[in-house]
């Protein structure tokens, strides 16, 4: 029995690990991103969350979101991931696999450079994307992230 309780335990853990808040680096180095028409000049973390996780499909003014994602391997995705959505890059894949699975949604499409986000998010309206600090963003307009 106790042998039972201890396997549970620690599968309960070991579960849980990567599914957890982290919010660990620092939103200094990411800039969020969208079409100029964009209205808005901040826009909250959760809100942010809700977009990237598509909870929320649609911005304020009706219009359907087009958030833009980055490459598995690339460091600005582990940071977004970790900042802004609160987990690692593993566990963000494996709820995008659940969602596909279960026929619930598809994951953002994905771009392999920050320039390719500022380039697309130039040119589609109703984008949001993210890009490494430092990034030239000439076209866009910059985001500011609330908590």
């Amino acid at each position: 029995m106790r042998r039972s309780l201890f396997a549970i335990a620690m599968a309960a853990i070991l579960l849980g690990a990567g599914t957890g808040v982290v919010r660990a680096g620092s939103l200094a180095d990411v800039v969020i991103i969208v079409h100029p028409s964009q209205t808005q000049s901040a826009i909250a973390i959760d809100e942010l969350t809700k977009l990237f996780l598509k909870k929320t499909t649609t911005w304020s003014h009706g219009a359907a979101v087009d958030p833009i994602d980055q490459a598995a391997e690339s460091p600005v995705k582990a940071l977004f991931a970790e900042v802004v959505l609160g987990k690692k890059v593993s566990a963000i894949n494996s709820y995008w696999q659940q969602q596909v699975f279960s026929g619930q949604g598809i994951p953002p499409e994905v771009k392999a450079t920050d320039a390719e986000v500022v380039s697309y998010v130039k040119t589609h309206a109703n984008a949001i994307g993210y890009v490494s600090t430092g990034t030239a963003v000439d076209g866009v307009k910059v985001l500011t992230v609330t908590k």
